[in-house]
């Protein structure tokens, strides 16, 4: 039997010595190429990365989120809703009470035009297209006064405007004053004696009031002298004729309460 030990030493024997060691140089080459081919793998591993990326992405791109569309928001009105328009009523009208007469009776007048108007009359010419918040009114009603005799005392006549326009339509009523301001117009109603208006005062009772005055030349110097009044609240308009007034503070105070019905 062989000596294992002796058969080692053999087998050490046999070999070829091992070759001499490599140059700094060769290692310093051996590195750089090292060190260049994990750039390189590095580097396709970070492009197989973003191609992967550029993939997915392409993928989904037909994939869109679909616009919102959202609905427009209901702004709440900041316009509060116009008050329903006052209607004329009875209550409206001066009573006997309110006159100061105990033998003056109030009626129902008879049927009137639609577009008469109180002012239209007290001088010539009128035209009724230059007093445009007429083409406004909306309703109208009227009362007559009469005297125990039968004779005409006066009457009065409420207009209720559109809304906004009874302030335009007091324009009216002044315009229509100044207009006939000095005219001597003939008024067949009293045998076409002539008589003139003149505008007395103004905003006195209510939100407006006129006070104009009448005055009838009957010839030798004698002037009859009566009132008729015009007070707005609102967009009503209430007009009072007192043919047998003759006082002014006595018209104001008529106008006051006239103005205090409308109310």
């Amino acid at each position: 039997m062989s000596d294992p030990i002796e058969t080692a030493l053999q087998r050490l024997r046999d070999q070829k010595p091992p070759g001499g060691f490599a140059s700094a140089d060769a290692v310093r080459r051996r590195g750089i190429r090292r060190t260049y081919r994990q750039i390189v793998a590095a580097g396709v591993a970070v492009l197989a990365i973003a191609g992967g990326v550029v993939t997915w992405a392409e993928t989904h791109t037909d994939r869109r989120t679909p616009p919102v569309t959202t609905s427009p928001t209901p702004s709440p009105s900041g316009t509060p809703s116009a008050a329903p328009p006052v209607a004329l009523t009875p209550a409206m009208f001066l009573t006997t009470a309110d006159l100061g007469a105990g033998d003056l009776a109030i009626g129902q007048a008879g049927e009137v035009g639609r577009d008469l108007w109180m002012w239209q009359d007290i001088c010539k010419p009128y035209r009724r297209a230059d007093y445009p918040s007429l083409a406004k009114r909306a309703q109208m009603d009227w009362r007559d006064f009469s005297r125990t005799g039968g004779y005409g005392a006066g009457f009065q006549m409420i207009e209720r405007y559109e809304p906004g326009v009874g302030p335009r339509n007091f324009d009216d009523v002044r315009a229509r004053l100044r207009d006939c301001v000095g005219l001597q117009t003939p008024d067949p109603a009293i045998g076409n004696l002539p008589l003139r208006w003149t505008l007395v005062a103004n905003d006195f009772a209510g939100d407006d009031a006129v006070l104009a005055k009448k005055e009838v030349l009957l010839g030798g110097g004698r002037i009859r002298v009566s009132f008729a009044v015009a007070v707005r609240v609102g967009d009503l308009v209430s007009t009072v004729w007192l043919d047998d007034v003759t006082s002014e503070a006595i018209a104001r105070d008529i106008a006051v309460k006239a103005a205090a019905r409308l109310r």
